[in-house]
């Protein structure tokens, strides 16, 4: 997404209450703070992929360029296929929700439903997957950002399973490779 200083560049801490060190000068208070809390401090933070993707389509970040700190796009549904590494067979947007569809590197075909959650909800994609599923050849799995109950439309033909994106695009993330 963005290089490893424009990360740390955007990072927001929201201290937890309730701290139990926050009393102590001691190094080891110090040491535990950044191994442990830090992490969780910084969890919602959006240059970690903290919050939910509730509009993937005007999503930022706060990056510094030349000295001058700038919200500056990014195209989360593409970053989701390069983690994935999708060969992207077709990409359309029908009412309202963009469908991309394509194989993983397991030879698996997916269809990847991005939304706006404010005007995309639950039941609405719903009832698009009833509308539209005959448009797409059947998937292995379907992925869609937002909670959503997609299992639960799965007729006994459909072979597919629903996944949600933003655990599964914060594991490709941070997913260390150990080559």
């Amino acid at each position: 997404m963005e290089s490893y200083e424009d990360t740390l560049d955007g990072l927001v801490v929201t201290p937890s209450e309730g701290d139990l060190l926050a009393e102590s000068d001691s190094a080891l208070a110090e040491d535990y703070r950044l191994r442990y809390t830090l992490g969780e401090e910084t969890a919602s933070s959006p240059s970690l992929v903290g919050r939910d993707f509730r509009d993937p389509f005007s999503y930022t970040l706060s990056v510094i360029r030349d000295g001058v700190r700038r919200e500056t796009p990014v195209d989360l549904p593409e970053t989701f296929n390069l983690l994935l590494g999708l060969r992207v067979e077709a990409r359309r947007r029908l009412d309202g929700v963009l469908a991309i569809t394509g194989k993983d590197p397991q030879g698996q075909s997916c269809l990847i439903l991005w939304r706006n959650l404010d005007e995309t909800d639950n039941e609405a994609l719903n009832r698009w997957l009833r509308r539209h599923r005959k448009a797409f050849l059947a998937p292995d799995l379907i992925y869609a950002n937002g909670d959503h109950t997609l299992n639960a439309v799965r007729q006994k033909k459909d072979a597919w399973k629903a996944v949600l994106i933003e655990p599964v695009f914060r594991e490709l993330m941070f997913e260390v490779d150990e080559r």
